[in-house]
């Protein structure tokens, strides 16, 4: 929510007290993405695109991936 009320800042506070795992990666994506920061943004998305890339990984990562390309209005990739 606080990303989507614009408030990225106050987001990765809140991102960084979730446990280590690909939900919060793309949350962290999502908040620097929003805050301009597109270098660390980058960074976590290649993490998720690191993980879906494993056989064993779930599929829910790759929604995961799809919903910050779309954050970035990448729609091509979001797809």
């Amino acid at each position: 929510m606080l990303i989507l009320q614009g408030r990225p800042d106050e987001a990765l506070k809140a991102i960084a007290r979730l446990p280590e795992g690909y939900a919060r990666d793309q949350r962290f994506a999502l908040a620097y993405f929003a805050r301009g920061d597109e270098s660390e943004g980058d960074a976590m998305l290649a993490r998720l695109i690191a993980l879906a890339e494993k056989p064993d990984t779930d599929a829910t990562v790759a929604v995961a991936i799809a919903e910050v390309y779309a954050s970035r209005n990448d729609a091509e990739r979001a797809f």
